[in-house]
């Protein structure tokens, strides 16, 4: 299965921070912020993507299940939304230039939601079609998914370019976002995906 859910994050930024005119949480907190709420995001993914997961190999899934992670994928994605509204972001103009760029990733990635994943949630619930071939065509649209994302993730990148250089933060991994909505293992099972991993580990840690 390809990338799932989650990204490289602005990961482990370390280094000073040379705050630059304005209000609102500190550029490495606001960093901090977005890395947590990817992980949330991946984290979603990956329970959904474990519970179709018996498919691949000719089980049954639990349509019950199956149906409340994707709902809880859905939700997860609004609290993040008013998590970070709540939250606010460095009041600044590469600030607000990060805050647009991943807040139109989200809403690419609740556009995927409600489209790709639910038609990967049907598929799954088909009993007309094997669990191999159900699994099947649920793989295709991981790949479709991931593709889609590129473009949108590569938006992002460069606003999280900009922010790092204009508050002299220091990248561990220039890829920086990376990834998209599709996790290979469990975050914070070795790594998350894509190197992505909040300063501190997964949250609640």
């Amino acid at each position: 299965m390809k990338n799932w859910l989650t990204g490289r994050l602005l990961g482990g930024i370390a280094l000073a921070v040379a705050l630059l005119p304005g209000c609102g949480p500190p550029p490495l907190e606001y960093n901090d912020k977005l890395a947590e709420s990817n992980y949330k995001l991946a984290s979603a993914a990956w329970t959904f993507q474990k519970t179709l997961r018996p498919l691949a190999s000719g089980q049954p899934i639990n349509d019950k299940e199956a149906r409340r992670d994707y709902d809880r994928l859905g939700q997860t994605l609004q609290e993040i939304r008013s998590d970070l509204r709540a939250f606010g972001y460095p009041y600044t103009q590469p600030g607000d230039k990060l805050r647009v760029a991943y807040s139109k990733f989200l809403d690419f990635e609740d556009q995927l939601i409600q489209k790709d994943f639910a038609k990967m949630l049907q598929t799954a619930q088909n009993n007309k079609l094997a669990p191999e071939a159900r699994w099947k065509a649920i793989d295709d649209l991981m790949k479709g998914v991931e593709k889609a994302e590129k473009e949108e993730l590569d938006k992002v990148k460069e606003a999280e370019n900009s922010y790092a250089t204009s508050y002299r933060l220091s990248l561990p991994d220039a890829g920086g976002f990376g990834g998209g909505m599709m996790p290979t293992m469990p975050p914070g099972g070795g790594g998350a995906p894509g190197g992505m991993r909040p300063p501190g580990g997964p949250p609640g840690r």
